[in-house]
């Protein structure tokens, strides 16, 4: 079975860059450009990974996070944070952050850290 991704990014692109390094390796890949276009794809979605940019306009990406661990467990996807802003990396850890990588991210080390949450 493939694994699926949501890529959660404000910035179109690092979405799209994104996208198609997971595409080319196998995985099924959607993205939603902002915390409240991620919420409503959680409505419907259940990801098995989701790559979570955190400084985002609106809803940020601790609060996407607070969200996803409210779904039930069955549904609830491994989070990667992936962002810039280490401030909040430390908020987001209690929420059950799964792992946490720096922008900008070598693609094997992306690839690798995927690997592992799955």
């Amino acid at each position: 079975m493939t694994a699926s991704i949501l890529i959660i990014d404000d910035e179109y692109e690092m979405r799209n860059l994104l996208s198609r390094i997971l595409a080319r390796k196998g995985y099924q890949v959607s993205q939603a450009s902002s915390g409240i276009d991620a919420l409503a794809l959680l409505e419907n979605t259940s990801p098995d990974v989701v790559l979570l940019d955190f400084a985002m306009p609106g809803i940020n990406g601790v609060e996407v996070l607070r969200h996803i661990r409210q779904l039930p467990p069955p549904n609830q996807p491994k989070v990667i944070a992936l962002t810039a802003h280490t401030d909040f990396i430390l908020e987001a850890r209690q929420y059950g952050l799964d792992a946490s990588l720096l922008k900008p991210v070598p693609p094997d080390v992306l690839l690798e850290t995927i690997r592992r949450q799955l």
